[in-house]
């Protein structure tokens, strides 16, 4: 009898040891179930806007070597890493500045220890988030933005009054677009609604009347609409007269020079679809008596 029993309890261990051999020899690498859902900073989306998205990192697999971590902010665009915590990943992207529709993607390559149940090496989890790009109303901004909005873009925003913060910004019209000069911008914020925004050139060249029509020209091409209001005042009479842009050279000459000699102030109006504009070209005493350029932005229907 102890015989037989020995025997069993024998059989058993082996059987045992079996199994547990037979488990280790099993194991398998497992990448996490899925990925989650991406979120995005912002509601509304412009064109050239900054945008964060975030994606929480899942918990769980096994026998994971290491993992790669990659975003893609366009279908098309090219795959670039985020920043990673212990919770999430996130990434800041700049939007597309053609209005449309476009993807933003969040992959985790998992590398395994050992091969999965069907001989993979690695596994990629995907996550995507579909999002609209709109044209914004004027510069990187929408009319009624609050100021924690308007900053995600403009982080240097300092305030100058109650209502009114501003800060040095690329200048939007300058012929130099891959590093425009940056120029003072004011921001105007009514009940906590974004309501005008001015941006203000100072212009030491020459051809002052020949810098206001290429001004006057990019405004109609950026709103799509000819000025309804354009005046010519002169500061020594207090007159004013019709400013005409398709005036003869002699014209322009006499504008050209009484610019230059603080003379004179020159004011055109638009009313676009979304947004009204005022460029004028005025004195500046405050700049050492210096030509300024500036350029107004409002809410359609809201410009006099």
């Amino acid at each position: 009898m102890k015989s037989l029993l020995r025997f069993v309890l024998l059989g058993s261990s082996a059987l045992l040891m079996l199994t547990s051999c037979d488990k280790e020899q099993t194991s398998y690498g497992k990448a996490p179930d899925q990925l989650g859902s991406i979120t995005l900073n912002r509601s509304r989306i412009g064109a050239g806007q900054r945008v964060t998205a975030t994606c929480p990192l899942p918990t769980g697999g096994e026998n994971i070597r290491s993992v790669e971590y990659n975003w893609k902010s366009t279908q098309t665009g090219l795959s670039q890493d985020g920043q990673q915590d212990e919770t999430q990943s996130s990434f800041t992207f700049t939007a597309p500045d053609t209005p449309g529709q476009y993807e933003v993607t969040f992959s985790a390559l998992y590398i395994f220890t050992v091969t999965d149940p069907d001989g993979n090496a690695y596994k990629e989890l995907t996550s995507t988030k579909t999002y609209t790009v709109e044209a914004c109303d004027a510069l990187t901004s929408f009319w009624g933005d609050n100021l924690e909005v308007t900053q995600i873009d403009r982080p240097g925003l300092q305030q100058v009054s109650d209502n009114t913060y501003g800060g040095q910004f690329p200048d939007s019209f300058s012929l130099n677009t891959l590093n425009p000069p940056l120029i003072p911008t004011l921001y105007t914020f009514t009940n906590g609604a974004l309501s005008q925004i001015m941006e203000m050139e100072t212009y030491t060249s020459t051809n002052y009347i020949n810098k206001y029509l290429l001004l006057r020209q990019k405004i109609s091409t950026l709103l799509g609409v000819a000025p309804t209001r354009e005046t010519v005042t002169w500061k020594n009479t207090s007159s004013t007269e019709a400013f005409d842009p398709a005036g003869n050279d002699e014209y322009k000459s006499r504008l050209d020079a009484a610019i230059g000699n603080h003379e004179v102030e020159i004011v055109s109006i638009f009313h676009g679809t979304k947004t009204d504009m005022r460029l004028e070209v005025f004195t500046s005493s405050s700049n050492g008596s210096s030509i300024e350029y500036m350029r107004t932005y409002q809410p359609a229907g809201t410009m006099q």
